[in-house]
């Protein structure tokens, strides 16, 4: 496969290529692709900035593989399911290295699919496909879509010389116990709705065996005395580095703590088990609570065991153990790796050029999952993101470039009334090299979506020969490509 991409970059090239080659990182998508080649030009122009949302490269390059996949398909007069799963890299295979070096660590993408199809009715819209005969035309798009997490910054400095300053392949957490018995965890890094506070929350509770009121969760970034020189919400890093340092810090303090309570009850580490807010001997009543063992580990400092440090802070550091160093010719963009199948089913008006969805389903593999409800939300909340890129989100300029979209009454965005009920359903499978298995979420639904709106509307279209090459599909725009003859 070769790909040629133009990056229009406005006039503030941010990183010239940096998009470009996060989409070649990703060019396989699911599919077993031997071999590509890959060229990219980054062009300045007087037009503003730009700056990517959700996704960064990856939906637009997901919708350029999945268009060809249709395109593909329908030349080969296979029906665009069965010539996707044909081609998709097996759970066999699995660690798989791409050609651009990604390691997808695990996933099972046929089952997705074929679950996709399945939640779906995808064969019953089919027969309906062919037996509705009348001006509003029923069409099936399918999407494949891999969702990568944890950037490996270092690309950045792939379109420059000399080595990176920083790789953001890791993460740094604190984690203590307060002399009054609560768990304190710090992330080093800002939540902006995404849950995360939530999320570890759970962790320690289920590390701990405590209720929710005795965890506090602090997403708060010190700029001058934080850990590390970088933190952000960014390229889903924290499924991965986030909850792996949040993990090992827990972990290294639970150690402790019953190593003190073993001190203190005179019984073995072995025999302990963490209830409600204490440490106790099992079998037993034998029991000392996480406020005592805290006094013990703060005040009463001549008692402590012999070497022992006083406190109960721990400060931990995770690397993800697939990030490669820095190397030009044979790097890893992206650490982990989700993947989902989308199905969306549209009704479309050639006379009107009005797109509606009547159906849309979504069948995703996070890994291991610790919030459902979080998850579901994000992938819902990332989808319509992608629907309002497919459907109705564009800058229009004049021929002076002059900027006409100024207002949201201008740059239209899906409201609830747009947006169609999501069905979504959550598969399992573990990423092998993240402490709890957990792999990306977020912005899957946004780079998948694209596509899968795109081939619906010219699977509805297919009687008048039109093909989608680009997006937004607003009404004048489908109208165009049903009169283009």
């Amino acid at each position: 496969m070769k790909l040629t991409d133009w990056e229009l970059d406005g006039n503030w090239p941010y990183v010239a290529g940096l998009y470009s080659l996060i989409k070649f990182a990703n060019m396989s998508g699911p599919y077993e692709i031997p071999a590509y080649s890959f060229e990219y030009y980054s062009v300045a122009t007087n037009q503003p900035p730009v700056v990517q949302d959700r996704g960064v490269g990856k939906p637009f390059m997901t919708f350029v593989l999945e268009r060809a996949m249709d395109l593909a398909s329908k030349k080969l007069g296979v029906d665009p399911a069965e010539f996707r799963l044909r081609n998709m890299v097996p759970p066999d295979k699995m660690p798989y290295t791409t050609p651009s070096g990604e390691i997808y660590e695990s996933g099972n993408f046929p089952a997705v699919l074929r679950r996709a199809l399945e939640v779906s009715e995808y064969q019953e819209w089919r027969r309906k496909q062919r037996e509705i005969k009348g001006r509003r035309r029923i069409g099936i798009g399918i999407s494949c879509g891999i969702e990568p997490g944890t950037s490996n910054l270092g690309y950045y400095y792939l379109t420059k010389p000399g080595v990176p300053d920083f790789t953001g392949a890791g993460e740094m957490s604190t984690a203590e116990i307060t002399p009054d018995g609560y768990i304190k965890l710090n992330m080093n890094g800002p939540e902006i709705g995404t849950g995360h506070v939530t999320t570890l929350t759970q962790v320690a509770c289920e590390l701990f065996n405590v209720s929710p009121d005795k965890v506090n969760v602090s997403n708060l970034y010190d700029s001058n005395d934080g850990h590390l020189g970088y933190s952000g919400t960014y390229s889903n890093a924290f499924n991965d580095v986030y909850v792996g340092a949040a993990v090992k810090a827990l972990t290294e303090l639970r150690e402790k703590v019953l190593e003190l309570a073993s001190h203190e009850l005179g019984v073995e580490p072995g025999e302990l088990v963490l209830d409600d807010g204490s440490v106790c001997q099992k079998g037993t009543s034998k029991c000392v609570s996480l406020a005592e063992v805290a006094k013990l580990a703060y005040n009463r400092l001549t008692f402590l065991p012999p070497g022992e440090p006083p406190g109960l802070k721990i400060v931990a550091s995770y690397s993800n153990p697939t990030a490669k160093p820095f190397n030009r010719s044979n790097f890893n963009v992206q650490l982990t790796h989700s993947n989902s199948a989308h199905v969306a089913v549209v009704e479309v008006d050639p006379e009107l050029g009005n797109v509606r969805i009547l159906k849309y389903v979504i069948v995703h593999d996070a890994g291991r999952v610790i919030n459902p409800g979080i998850v579901e939300g994000l992938v819902i909340g990332s989808t319509a993101s992608g629907i309002g890129g497919a459907l109705y989100e564009e800058f229009v300029f004049d021929e002076n470039m002059v900027n006409l979209t100024l207002t949201f009454g201008d740059y239209l965005k899906p409201t609830a009334m747009e947006v169609p009920d999501i069905q979504v359903e959550q598969m399992e499978t573990p990423a092998p090299n993240t402490p709890f298995g957990t792999k990306a979420v977020g912005e899957g639904g946004a780079i998948t979506s694209l596509a899968a709106v795109a081939n619906a509307v010219e699977d509805a279209l297919s009687d008048y020969g039109v093909v989608v090459t680009s997006l937004p599909l607003k009404p004048q725009k489908v109208w165009e490509l049903v009169n283009r003859r």
